[in-house]
């Protein structure tokens, strides 16, 4: 694994849904590889059945690809929307939730816009 720079603080989390068209983790790692990337800019991956991947530490820096990625906690969901999230996926979020919220005092959730986002894709 890669030594990833720690965050100075921890203000919010976010939660990034994106459909991943069956596209495993493996395969994503591949991509952002050409792309010439070490690894993807997000903290973790939550596939469809609820298994979370993770890809750096969550005390991690986010990837600078990332709005504000020096004081957040990033998480890739594969699903297009929070409307569109199995049970498995809703389950493993309220856990990461509830995780965030226990390990850092104040932490917030932030939603970015695609447009935001749109350099991640």
């Amino acid at each position: 694994m890669f030594k990833f720079r720690d965050r100075e603080e921890t203000l919010f989390y976010s939660f990034v849904y994106k459909e991943l068209e069956g596209r495993t983790v493996s395969e994503l790692l591949k991509e952002a590889r050409r792309k010439g990337a070490f690894s993807l800019p997000y903290h973790a991956v939550v596939l469809k059945n609820g298994e979370l991947d993770l890809m750096r530490p969550f005390e991690a820096v986010g990837g600078s690809e990332l709005p504000y990625s020096a004081c957040g906690v990033y998480i890739l969901v594969d699903a297009e929307s929070k409307e569109s999230l199995s049970a498995l996926q809703k389950k493993r979020l309220d856990d990461l939730v509830q995780m965030f919220h226990e390990d850092y005092a104040d932490i917030v959730e932030e939603e970015f816009n695609k447009d935001e986002l749109q350099r991640t894709d």
